[in-house]
C-alpha cells in the first residue's frame, strides 16, 4: 500500500490535499454560480 510508506510527519499531506481540493472546488462552484446569476440578471434587465 502507498499509505504504508508515509511517515507520521507526512500524514498531514493527505488531509491538506483533500481540504485544498474541496476548497478549490467550492470556490470554482461559487464563481460559476455568481457568473450564471450575473448573466441571468443582465439578460432579464434587457
Amino acid at each position: 500500500m502507498f499509505f504504508a510508506h508515509l511517515t507520521s510527519n507526512e500524514h498531514w499531506i493527505i488531509p491538506a490535499a483533500i481540504f485544498f481540493g474541496t476548497a478549490l472546488g467550492a470556490t470554482t462552484t461559487v464563481l460559476i454560480i455568481k457568473k450564471l446569476l450575473n448573466n441571468n440578471t443582465h439578460s432579464t434587465d434587457r
